[in-house]
Protein backbone atom coordinates (compact mmCIF):
# COMPACT_ATOMS: atom_id res chain seq x y z
CA UNK A 1 0.00 0.00 0.00
CA UNK A 2 1.39 3.40 -0.96
CA UNK A 3 1.86 5.56 1.77
CA UNK A 4 0.28 9.18 1.43
CA UNK A 5 3.95 10.26 1.91
CA UNK A 6 5.22 8.44 -1.45
CA UNK A 7 2.02 9.78 -3.30
CA UNK A 8 3.52 12.91 -2.53
CA UNK A 9 6.77 12.45 -3.87
CA UNK A 10 5.71 11.10 -6.60
CA UNK A 11 3.40 14.27 -7.50
CA UNK A 12 6.46 16.59 -7.03
CA UNK A 13 8.46 14.28 -9.74
CA UNK A 14 5.74 14.31 -12.01
CA UNK A 15 6.64 15.79 -15.35
CA UNK A 16 3.80 14.59 -17.58
CA UNK A 17 1.20 17.37 -18.61
CA UNK A 18 3.69 20.05 -17.86
CA UNK A 19 3.56 21.21 -21.75
CA UNK A 20 -0.13 22.10 -21.32
CA UNK A 21 0.70 24.32 -18.56
CA UNK A 22 3.10 26.03 -20.61
CA UNK A 23 0.62 25.74 -23.65
CA UNK A 24 -2.39 27.48 -21.75
CA UNK A 25 0.29 30.22 -20.50
CA UNK A 26 1.51 31.06 -24.40
CA UNK A 27 -2.03 30.88 -26.16
CA UNK A 28 -2.58 34.81 -25.51
CA UNK A 29 0.70 35.66 -27.31
CA UNK A 30 0.85 32.56 -29.98
CA UNK A 31 -3.18 33.36 -31.28
CA UNK A 32 -2.10 37.37 -31.65
CA UNK A 33 1.52 36.54 -33.69
CA UNK A 34 -1.54 34.00 -35.96
CA UNK A 35 -3.37 37.21 -35.92
CA UNK A 36 -0.98 39.57 -36.82
CA UNK A 37 0.50 37.35 -39.61
CA UNK A 38 -3.11 36.39 -41.09
CA UNK A 39 -4.51 39.91 -40.93
CA UNK A 40 -1.13 41.58 -41.90
CA UNK A 41 -1.08 39.12 -45.30
CA UNK A 42 -4.74 40.15 -45.88
CA UNK A 43 -3.92 43.80 -45.74
CA UNK A 44 -1.04 43.10 -48.15
CA UNK A 45 -3.34 41.34 -50.67
CA UNK A 46 -6.08 44.14 -50.41
CA UNK A 47 -3.47 47.18 -50.84
CA UNK A 48 -2.01 45.13 -53.91
CA UNK A 49 -5.03 44.48 -55.79
CA UNK A 50 -6.19 48.48 -54.71
CA UNK A 51 -2.71 49.34 -56.69
CA UNK A 52 -3.64 47.24 -59.30
CA UNK A 53 -6.97 49.02 -60.16
CA UNK A 54 -5.25 52.14 -59.58
CA UNK A 55 -2.69 51.22 -62.46
CA UNK A 56 -5.26 50.17 -64.56
CA UNK A 57 -7.28 52.89 -64.09
CA UNK A 58 -4.20 54.74 -64.93
CA UNK A 59 -3.54 52.69 -67.88
CA UNK A 60 -6.80 52.85 -69.40
CA UNK A 61 -7.08 56.58 -69.08
CA UNK A 62 -3.53 57.37 -70.73
CA UNK A 63 -4.96 55.72 -74.12
CA UNK A 64 -7.27 58.09 -74.83
CA UNK A 65 -4.68 60.75 -74.70
CA UNK A 66 -4.28 61.56 -77.92
CA UNK A 67 -5.18 65.72 -77.89
CA UNK A 68 -8.05 65.54 -80.12
CA UNK A 69 -11.08 67.26 -78.55
CA UNK A 70 -12.70 64.78 -75.61
CA UNK A 71 -9.42 63.30 -74.59
CA UNK A 72 -9.53 64.20 -70.89
CA UNK A 73 -13.15 63.16 -70.67
CA UNK A 74 -12.77 60.21 -72.35
CA UNK A 75 -10.43 59.31 -70.16
CA UNK A 76 -11.93 59.90 -67.23
CA UNK A 77 -14.91 57.65 -68.37
CA UNK A 78 -12.50 54.95 -69.84
CA UNK A 79 -10.61 55.06 -65.82
CA UNK A 80 -13.95 55.17 -64.13
CA UNK A 81 -15.69 52.15 -66.18
CA UNK A 82 -12.27 50.18 -66.37
CA UNK A 83 -12.17 49.48 -62.59
CA UNK A 84 -16.01 49.58 -61.28
CA UNK A 85 -16.88 45.70 -61.53
CA UNK A 86 -13.22 45.17 -59.20
CA UNK A 87 -13.82 44.28 -55.86
CA UNK A 88 -11.77 43.93 -52.73
CA UNK A 89 -11.64 42.29 -49.45
CA UNK A 90 -12.43 45.27 -48.01
CA UNK A 91 -15.32 45.87 -45.90
CA UNK A 92 -18.74 47.31 -46.96
CA UNK A 93 -18.53 48.47 -50.47
CA UNK A 94 -15.49 46.58 -51.57
CA UNK A 95 -15.69 47.60 -55.12
CA UNK A 96 -13.08 49.72 -56.34
CA UNK A 97 -14.41 53.30 -57.55
CA UNK A 98 -12.98 56.33 -59.61
CA UNK A 99 -14.90 59.31 -59.41
CA UNK A 100 -16.01 61.03 -62.62
CA UNK A 101 -13.57 64.37 -63.64
CA UNK A 102 -13.38 65.04 -67.03
CA UNK A 103 -12.02 68.79 -66.41
CA UNK A 104 -8.19 69.27 -68.06
CA UNK A 105 -6.56 69.98 -64.80
CA UNK A 106 -4.88 68.98 -62.06
CA UNK A 107 -7.64 68.76 -59.31
CA UNK A 108 -9.51 66.31 -58.19
CA UNK A 109 -8.72 62.09 -57.69
CA UNK A 110 -8.34 62.30 -61.47
CA UNK A 111 -5.03 64.87 -62.38
CA UNK A 112 -3.85 65.70 -65.93
CA UNK A 113 -0.33 67.12 -66.85
CA UNK A 114 1.84 68.25 -69.28
CA UNK A 115 4.76 66.92 -68.29
CA UNK A 116 6.06 63.53 -67.24
CA UNK A 117 7.92 65.77 -63.54
CA UNK A 118 3.78 67.26 -62.96
CA UNK A 119 5.10 70.79 -62.75
CA UNK A 120 2.82 71.70 -65.54
CA UNK A 121 -0.89 71.09 -65.01
CA UNK A 122 -3.04 70.57 -68.30
CA UNK A 123 -5.66 73.24 -69.77
CA UNK A 124 -7.30 71.09 -72.42
CA UNK A 125 -7.19 68.10 -74.48
CA UNK A 126 -3.93 69.05 -76.69
CA UNK A 127 -1.82 69.52 -73.57
CA UNK A 128 -2.96 66.73 -71.89
CA UNK A 129 -0.04 64.16 -71.88
CA UNK A 130 0.19 62.00 -68.56
CA UNK A 131 -2.86 61.26 -66.05
CA UNK A 132 -2.61 60.67 -62.43
CA UNK A 133 -5.54 58.46 -61.24
CA UNK A 134 -6.50 58.32 -57.37
CA UNK A 135 -9.01 55.30 -56.11
CA UNK A 136 -11.28 55.77 -53.80
CA UNK A 137 -10.05 54.93 -49.96
CA UNK A 138 -11.25 51.18 -48.73
CA UNK A 139 -11.33 49.78 -45.28
CA UNK A 140 -10.21 46.44 -44.42
CA UNK A 141 -11.37 45.00 -41.30
CA UNK A 142 -8.61 42.85 -38.95
CA UNK A 143 -10.10 39.52 -38.30
CA UNK A 144 -8.10 38.37 -35.06
CA UNK A 145 -6.76 42.02 -33.98
CA UNK A 146 -9.65 43.47 -32.89
CA UNK A 147 -10.13 41.00 -29.90
CA UNK A 148 -8.67 43.48 -27.82
CA UNK A 149 -10.55 46.13 -29.29
CA UNK A 150 -7.56 48.33 -29.99
CA UNK A 151 -7.08 47.56 -34.08
CA UNK A 152 -10.48 48.02 -35.49
CA UNK A 153 -9.24 47.94 -39.36
CA UNK A 154 -6.98 50.01 -41.59
CA UNK A 155 -7.91 52.52 -44.51
CA UNK A 156 -6.10 52.08 -47.90
CA UNK A 157 -5.90 53.58 -51.08
CA UNK A 158 -3.51 53.86 -54.16
CA UNK A 159 -2.79 56.30 -56.98
CA UNK A 160 -0.94 55.31 -60.33
CA UNK A 161 0.51 57.98 -62.77
CA UNK A 162 0.66 56.86 -66.72
CA UNK A 163 1.52 58.13 -69.91
CA UNK A 164 1.04 57.33 -73.49
CA UNK A 165 4.58 56.48 -74.83
CA UNK A 166 5.01 56.63 -79.03
CA UNK A 167 7.25 54.50 -80.92
CA UNK A 168 8.35 54.84 -84.53
CA UNK A 169 8.60 51.41 -86.14
CA UNK A 170 9.46 49.58 -89.39
CA UNK A 171 12.40 52.23 -89.70
CA UNK A 172 16.16 51.38 -90.42
CA UNK A 173 17.69 52.66 -87.25
CA UNK A 174 20.03 55.31 -88.30
CA UNK A 175 20.68 58.48 -86.11
CA UNK A 176 22.14 61.81 -86.71
CA UNK A 177 24.06 64.45 -84.32
CA UNK A 178 22.24 67.46 -85.11
CA UNK A 179 23.83 70.71 -86.50
CA UNK A 180 22.21 72.96 -83.02
CA UNK A 181 21.09 71.22 -80.30
CA UNK A 182 19.96 74.31 -78.62
CA UNK A 183 17.22 74.90 -81.58
CA UNK A 184 14.61 72.32 -83.42
CA UNK A 185 15.93 70.78 -86.41
CA UNK A 186 13.12 72.14 -88.15
CA UNK A 187 13.61 69.98 -91.88
CA UNK A 188 10.67 71.86 -93.66
CA UNK A 189 13.64 75.13 -93.59
CA UNK A 190 16.63 72.51 -94.88
CA UNK A 191 14.32 70.92 -97.31
CA UNK A 192 16.87 69.85 -100.44
CA UNK A 193 20.19 70.59 -98.03
CA UNK A 194 22.54 67.86 -98.88
CA UNK A 195 24.37 66.35 -95.51
CA UNK A 196 27.89 64.76 -95.55
CA UNK A 197 26.82 62.26 -92.43
CA UNK A 198 30.20 60.86 -91.25
CA UNK A 199 31.11 57.93 -88.65
CA UNK A 200 31.60 59.17 -85.10
CA UNK A 201 35.30 59.28 -84.23
CA UNK A 202 36.15 57.70 -80.94
CA UNK A 203 33.99 58.10 -77.81
CA UNK A 204 32.87 61.94 -78.77
CA UNK A 205 30.00 62.91 -81.17
CA UNK A 206 29.46 65.84 -83.56
CA UNK A 207 27.21 67.32 -85.78
CA UNK A 208 26.65 65.84 -88.87
CA UNK A 209 27.92 62.78 -86.88
CA UNK A 210 26.06 59.77 -87.90
CA UNK A 211 25.52 55.93 -85.79
CA UNK A 212 23.25 53.28 -85.60
CA UNK A 213 20.63 52.88 -83.11
CA UNK A 214 20.70 49.64 -81.46
CA UNK A 215 18.35 46.70 -82.28
CA UNK A 216 17.17 43.40 -80.45
CA UNK A 217 20.62 42.35 -78.20
CA UNK A 218 22.81 44.77 -80.41
CA UNK A 219 24.17 42.06 -82.28
CA UNK A 220 25.87 43.24 -85.62
CA UNK A 221 23.54 40.77 -87.86
CA UNK A 222 20.59 42.27 -86.11
CA UNK A 223 21.85 45.99 -87.48
CA UNK A 224 22.49 44.13 -90.88
CA UNK A 225 19.41 42.96 -91.15
CA UNK A 226 17.24 45.75 -89.95
CA UNK A 227 19.28 47.62 -92.74
CA UNK A 228 19.54 45.06 -95.95
CA UNK A 229 16.11 43.37 -95.55
CA UNK A 230 13.22 45.07 -97.12
CA UNK A 231 10.68 43.65 -94.36
CA UNK A 232 12.55 42.30 -92.05
CA UNK A 233 12.24 42.33 -88.33
CA UNK A 234 12.98 46.17 -87.58
CA UNK A 235 12.56 47.14 -83.65
CA UNK A 236 10.61 49.70 -82.82
CA UNK A 237 12.41 53.19 -81.68
CA UNK A 238 10.71 55.39 -79.15
CA UNK A 239 9.97 58.56 -80.79
CA UNK A 240 11.49 60.89 -77.98
CA UNK A 241 14.73 58.62 -77.83
CA UNK A 242 15.70 56.07 -75.08
CA UNK A 243 17.74 53.78 -76.86
CA UNK A 244 21.43 53.62 -77.15
CA UNK A 245 23.78 54.30 -79.83
CA UNK A 246 25.91 51.77 -81.51
CA UNK A 247 29.32 52.99 -81.99
CA UNK A 248 31.87 51.67 -84.05
CA UNK A 249 30.56 51.13 -88.06
CA UNK A 250 31.24 47.73 -89.61
CA UNK A 251 31.58 48.03 -93.40
CA UNK A 252 29.37 45.64 -93.53
CA UNK A 253 26.63 47.89 -92.65
CA UNK A 254 27.64 50.27 -95.81
CA UNK A 255 27.23 47.07 -97.92
CA UNK A 256 23.78 47.10 -96.56
CA UNK A 257 22.92 50.25 -97.34
CA UNK A 258 24.36 49.68 -100.88
CA UNK A 259 21.93 47.06 -101.93
CA UNK A 260 19.40 50.01 -101.71
CA UNK A 261 21.30 51.19 -105.12
CA UNK A 262 21.87 47.33 -106.77
CA UNK A 263 25.34 46.59 -105.41
CA UNK A 264 25.71 43.46 -104.17
CA UNK A 265 28.82 43.69 -101.96
CA UNK A 266 29.01 41.30 -98.98
CA UNK A 267 26.50 38.60 -100.34
CA UNK A 268 28.19 35.41 -99.65
CA UNK A 269 29.10 36.77 -96.01
CA UNK A 270 26.80 38.59 -93.39
CA UNK A 271 24.58 39.92 -96.00
CA UNK A 272 23.50 36.17 -97.64
CA UNK A 273 19.95 36.61 -96.71
CA UNK A 274 19.56 39.03 -100.02
CA UNK A 275 20.25 36.15 -102.59
CA UNK A 276 16.98 35.60 -101.95
CA UNK A 277 15.51 38.71 -103.02
CA UNK A 278 14.63 40.04 -99.82
CA UNK A 279 16.76 42.84 -100.38
CA UNK A 280 15.83 44.57 -103.30
CA UNK A 281 17.36 47.85 -104.80
CA UNK A 282 15.06 50.68 -105.34
CA UNK A 283 13.44 51.39 -108.59
CA UNK A 284 15.55 53.99 -109.43
CA UNK A 285 18.81 53.65 -109.15
CA UNK A 286 20.88 56.16 -110.78
CA UNK A 287 24.33 56.96 -109.61
CA UNK A 288 27.80 57.43 -110.17
CA UNK A 289 29.29 54.32 -110.40
CA UNK A 290 29.04 52.46 -113.80
CA UNK A 291 29.64 48.66 -114.97
CA UNK A 292 31.49 47.30 -118.20
CA UNK A 293 28.51 45.33 -119.16
CA UNK A 294 25.40 43.74 -118.25
CA UNK A 295 26.65 40.40 -117.34
CA UNK A 296 26.05 39.11 -113.72
CA UNK A 297 28.75 36.84 -112.77
CA UNK A 298 31.58 36.64 -110.75
CA UNK A 299 32.06 40.03 -109.38
CA UNK A 300 29.57 41.81 -111.91
CA UNK A 301 27.42 42.99 -108.95
CA UNK A 302 29.92 44.45 -106.34
CA UNK A 303 32.19 47.06 -106.28
CA UNK A 304 34.70 45.28 -108.63
CA UNK A 305 37.36 46.34 -111.23
CA UNK A 306 34.36 43.97 -113.35
CA UNK A 307 31.50 45.41 -111.72
CA UNK A 308 30.30 48.54 -110.04
CA UNK A 309 32.98 51.39 -110.55
CA UNK A 310 34.22 54.69 -110.49
CA UNK A 311 34.36 56.16 -114.19
CA UNK A 312 38.16 57.40 -114.40
CA UNK A 313 39.06 60.43 -112.33
CA UNK A 314 39.03 62.71 -115.91
CA UNK A 315 35.89 61.13 -117.01
CA UNK A 316 33.73 61.89 -113.40
CA UNK A 317 31.50 64.96 -112.22
CA UNK A 318 34.43 68.07 -111.16
CA UNK A 319 32.75 70.90 -110.25
CA UNK A 320 35.43 74.15 -111.20
CA UNK A 321 36.04 76.90 -108.65
CA UNK A 322 32.42 78.84 -107.25
CA UNK A 323 31.44 81.13 -105.44
CA UNK A 324 28.56 79.85 -103.90
CA UNK A 325 25.89 82.23 -105.62
CA UNK A 326 26.31 80.99 -109.57
CA UNK A 327 22.63 80.59 -111.37
CA UNK A 328 21.67 76.77 -111.08
CA UNK A 329 21.70 76.87 -114.89
CA UNK A 330 25.51 76.80 -114.88
CA UNK A 331 27.25 73.64 -116.20
CA UNK A 332 29.66 73.54 -113.60
CA UNK A 333 31.73 70.23 -114.72
CA UNK A 334 35.10 71.58 -115.35
CA UNK A 335 35.88 69.94 -118.26
CA UNK A 336 32.79 68.69 -119.38
CA UNK A 337 33.31 64.88 -119.87
CA UNK A 338 31.47 62.76 -118.09
CA UNK A 339 30.69 59.22 -118.00
CA UNK A 340 27.98 58.75 -115.50
CA UNK A 341 26.35 61.09 -113.15
CA UNK A 342 24.04 60.37 -110.13
CA UNK A 343 22.68 62.99 -108.39
CA UNK A 344 25.42 65.02 -106.98
CA UNK A 345 26.68 66.48 -103.58
CA UNK A 346 25.87 69.87 -102.70
CA UNK A 347 28.45 71.94 -104.66
CA UNK A 348 30.00 73.46 -101.57
CA UNK A 349 31.01 69.47 -100.73
CA UNK A 350 33.20 68.87 -103.13
CA UNK A 351 36.48 70.72 -103.13
CA UNK A 352 37.38 71.27 -106.34
CA UNK A 353 34.45 73.84 -106.03
CA UNK A 354 35.54 75.72 -102.95
CA UNK A 355 38.53 77.78 -103.86
CA UNK A 356 41.09 79.43 -101.39
CA UNK A 357 40.69 82.17 -98.83
CA UNK A 358 43.82 84.51 -97.86
CA UNK A 359 44.96 82.45 -95.06
CA UNK A 360 45.38 79.37 -97.70
CA UNK A 361 42.39 77.76 -96.13
CA UNK A 362 39.13 76.35 -98.81
CA UNK A 363 35.79 77.98 -98.26
CA UNK A 364 33.44 75.37 -97.13
CA UNK A 365 29.33 74.70 -97.15
CA UNK A 366 29.57 76.73 -93.45
CA UNK A 367 30.69 79.39 -95.82
CA UNK A 368 27.40 79.77 -97.59
CA UNK A 369 24.73 77.91 -94.88
CA UNK A 370 25.06 80.22 -92.36
CA UNK A 371 27.25 78.92 -90.23
CA UNK A 372 26.53 75.54 -89.61
CA UNK A 373 28.94 72.33 -89.79
CA UNK A 374 30.24 72.04 -92.85
CA UNK A 375 29.07 68.36 -93.29
CA UNK A 376 25.37 70.42 -93.88
CA UNK A 377 25.37 71.79 -97.46
CA UNK A 378 22.92 74.45 -98.84
CA UNK A 379 21.00 72.82 -101.37
CA UNK A 380 22.65 73.81 -104.45
CA UNK A 381 23.54 71.51 -107.03
CA UNK A 382 24.36 70.20 -110.37
CA UNK A 383 21.25 69.62 -111.96
CA UNK A 384 22.00 71.38 -115.28
CA UNK A 385 24.86 69.03 -115.75
CA UNK A 386 22.86 66.27 -114.26
CA UNK A 387 20.39 66.47 -117.08
CA UNK A 388 23.04 67.58 -119.94
CA UNK A 389 24.18 63.88 -119.26
CA UNK A 390 21.02 61.82 -118.00
CA UNK A 391 18.47 63.60 -120.02
CA UNK A 392 20.18 65.19 -122.90
CA UNK A 393 17.89 68.24 -125.07
CA UNK A 394 15.46 68.04 -121.81
CA UNK A 395 15.36 70.80 -119.42
CA UNK A 396 14.53 70.72 -115.92
CA UNK A 397 10.77 71.02 -115.44
CA UNK A 398 11.70 73.31 -112.68
CA UNK A 399 15.38 74.45 -112.01
CA UNK A 400 14.93 74.82 -108.28
CA UNK A 401 13.95 71.03 -107.97
CA UNK A 402 15.58 68.84 -105.17
CA UNK A 403 17.21 65.81 -106.28
CA UNK A 404 14.43 63.42 -103.99
CA UNK A 405 12.20 65.28 -106.98
CA UNK A 406 14.08 64.98 -110.01
CA UNK A 407 14.33 61.11 -109.18
CA UNK A 408 10.51 61.17 -108.37
CA UNK A 409 10.28 62.26 -111.94
CA UNK A 410 12.32 59.66 -113.49
CA UNK A 411 10.06 57.32 -111.59
CA UNK A 412 6.38 59.04 -112.99
CA UNK A 413 8.29 59.44 -116.51
CA UNK A 414 9.83 55.47 -116.15
CA UNK A 415 12.75 57.57 -117.58
CA UNK A 416 15.76 56.28 -115.88
CA UNK A 417 19.53 56.56 -117.36
CA UNK A 418 20.14 53.54 -118.86
CA UNK A 419 23.18 53.55 -121.35
CA UNK A 420 23.61 49.94 -121.59
CA UNK A 421 25.12 50.31 -124.89
CA UNK A 422 27.05 53.39 -124.64
CA UNK A 423 30.79 52.86 -124.42
CA UNK A 424 32.64 50.81 -122.15
CA UNK A 425 31.89 52.58 -118.70
CA UNK A 426 27.92 52.35 -118.66
CA UNK A 427 25.48 53.74 -117.03
CA UNK A 428 22.46 51.52 -115.01
CA UNK A 429 19.66 53.60 -114.40
CA UNK A 430 17.23 50.41 -113.52
CA UNK A 431 18.21 47.59 -111.06
CA UNK A 432 20.19 45.24 -112.69
CA UNK A 433 21.75 42.96 -110.49
CA UNK A 434 19.96 42.29 -106.78
CA UNK A 435 16.45 40.15 -107.55
CA UNK A 436 13.13 41.58 -105.79
CA UNK A 437 10.89 44.20 -105.82
CA UNK A 438 9.52 46.35 -102.38
CA UNK A 439 6.80 48.10 -101.71
CA UNK A 440 8.42 50.95 -100.51
CA UNK A 441 11.21 53.23 -101.12
CA UNK A 442 14.31 52.27 -100.58
CA UNK A 443 16.37 55.17 -101.39
CA UNK A 444 14.17 57.09 -98.78
CA UNK A 445 15.14 56.43 -94.84
CA UNK A 446 13.97 57.71 -91.67
CA UNK A 447 16.23 58.96 -89.81
CA UNK A 448 15.84 60.40 -85.93
CA UNK A 449 17.89 63.67 -85.34
CA UNK A 450 19.41 63.56 -82.27
CA UNK A 451 19.69 66.24 -79.57
CA UNK A 452 22.11 65.20 -76.90
CA UNK A 453 25.42 63.97 -78.84
CA UNK A 454 27.31 66.34 -76.39
CA UNK A 455 26.75 63.85 -73.90
CA UNK A 456 26.70 60.87 -75.71
CA UNK A 457 30.05 58.68 -74.90
CA UNK A 458 30.54 55.55 -76.43
CA UNK A 459 27.20 53.84 -76.30
CA UNK A 460 26.68 54.24 -72.94
CA UNK A 461 23.99 56.87 -73.20
CA UNK A 462 20.62 57.24 -74.53
CA UNK A 463 19.62 59.15 -77.16
CA UNK A 464 16.96 62.15 -77.28
CA UNK A 465 15.57 62.63 -80.66
CA UNK A 466 14.80 65.91 -81.80
CA UNK A 467 12.63 65.04 -84.89
CA UNK A 468 12.35 62.53 -87.39
CA UNK A 469 13.78 63.03 -90.59
CA UNK A 470 12.89 61.75 -94.37
CA UNK A 471 15.81 61.94 -96.28
CA UNK A 472 17.14 60.53 -99.67
CA UNK A 473 20.07 58.29 -100.09
CA UNK A 474 21.83 60.45 -103.06
CA UNK A 475 24.72 58.41 -103.70
CA UNK A 476 26.08 55.18 -102.37
CA UNK A 477 29.06 54.40 -100.32
CA UNK A 478 32.43 54.07 -102.00
CA UNK A 479 35.78 54.77 -100.52
CA UNK A 480 38.38 55.82 -102.85
CA UNK A 481 41.25 58.23 -102.25
CA UNK A 482 40.66 60.47 -105.77
CA UNK A 483 37.34 60.40 -104.44
CA UNK A 484 37.62 61.53 -100.96
CA UNK A 485 40.60 63.72 -101.78
CA UNK A 486 37.34 65.38 -103.49
CA UNK A 487 35.08 65.92 -100.81
CA UNK A 488 33.59 62.17 -100.53
CA UNK A 489 34.02 60.83 -97.06
CA UNK A 490 35.83 57.63 -96.23
CA UNK A 491 32.38 55.58 -94.45
CA UNK A 492 30.54 58.67 -95.48
CA UNK A 493 26.76 58.37 -96.02
CA UNK A 494 25.32 61.34 -98.42
CA UNK A 495 21.80 62.75 -98.07
CA UNK A 496 18.74 65.21 -98.42
CA UNK A 497 17.02 66.12 -96.31
CA UNK A 498 13.07 65.54 -97.73
CA UNK A 499 10.89 66.03 -94.61
CA UNK A 500 9.72 66.09 -91.28
CA UNK A 501 8.76 62.37 -90.94
CA UNK A 502 5.31 61.31 -91.24
CA UNK A 503 5.45 58.94 -88.11
CA UNK A 504 1.21 58.80 -87.83
CA UNK A 505 0.87 55.35 -90.38
CA UNK A 506 -1.97 55.27 -92.69
CA UNK A 507 -2.52 56.03 -96.25
CA UNK A 508 -1.58 59.54 -95.67
CA UNK A 509 1.80 58.69 -94.69
CA UNK A 510 4.59 59.13 -97.85
CA UNK A 511 7.12 56.47 -96.24
CA UNK A 512 5.43 53.41 -95.09
CA UNK A 513 8.50 51.87 -93.64
CA UNK A 514 7.45 54.55 -90.84
CA UNK A 515 4.65 53.14 -88.48
CA UNK A 516 3.85 54.89 -85.23
CA UNK A 517 3.13 52.70 -82.56
CA UNK A 518 1.43 54.33 -79.32
CA UNK A 519 1.78 52.36 -75.89
CA UNK A 520 0.30 53.61 -72.58
CA UNK A 521 3.05 52.96 -69.90
CA UNK A 522 3.02 53.34 -66.06
CA UNK A 523 5.88 55.85 -64.81
CA UNK A 524 4.40 55.29 -60.89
Amino acid sequence: MVSARNLLNRFRREERGAVAATYALAIIPLVAMAGVGMDYARLMGMDSELQNGADQAALAAATQLDGKTGACSRAATAAVSLVSNLSLLASGNSAVTVPSETTCDAMGQVRFYRDKAKTQAANSDATARYVEVDVNAKTVDYALLPVTGLLPGADLDATAFAGLGSAICRVPPLMMCSPDPTRPFNAASKKGMGVRMTGQGGNSWAPGDFGFLEVGQGQLSQLVDALALDTGSLKCAPIDGGTDPETGNAQVLFAAINTRFDIGDGNGGQLSVCNTGSCPPARNTVKDLVKPDASLGNNACRQHGSGWQLPPVGRRFRPGPGNGTEALTTLFDADGVIDAIGATRDLCHYNSYNPLKADGTRFSCSDYNGGLSEKFGDGRWAISDYFRINHPGVSPPNINMTRYEVYLWELANNNMPYNAAAGVNRQFGRPLCLPGTSTIDRRVLTIAVVKNCDAIRGGSTAVEVDEWVDMFLVEPIVDDPTEIANGRVRDGVYMEVIREAAVGGGAGNPTPQAIRKDVPYLIE
